[in-house]
């Protein structure tokens, strides 16, 4: 799905436009994550194009890896805010 325009997805449906292309259909039942990459044009003309450059499914071990980055967050900020 990364690097795949809206045209590519439609062009793969071969005319059937009522249909959900594979690709989409794999991620029915699924919570994932996108992450987004966005550029200058987005921030500062509010352009709303943009690219999916990872699709995380969460699971245990991305879910520990998010709890850990957030405990350095807290620790980061408190040892900032006792300085």
């Amino acid at each position: 799905m990364l690097d795949m325009s809206v045209s590519f997805l439609l062009d793969s449906l071969d005319g059937k436009s009522e249909e959900v292309p594979n690709i989409i259909q794999e991620l029915c039942g699924e919570r994932p994550i996108f992450g987004f990459k966005l550029n200058n044009k987005n921030l500062t003309l509010g352009m709303q194009n943009y690219a999916v450059k990872e699709i995380f499914v969460p699971d245990e071990k991305l879910e520990k890896r998010h709890l850990e980055d957030k405990a350095k967050e807290v620790m980061v900020y408190q040892t900032i805010k006792s300085i």
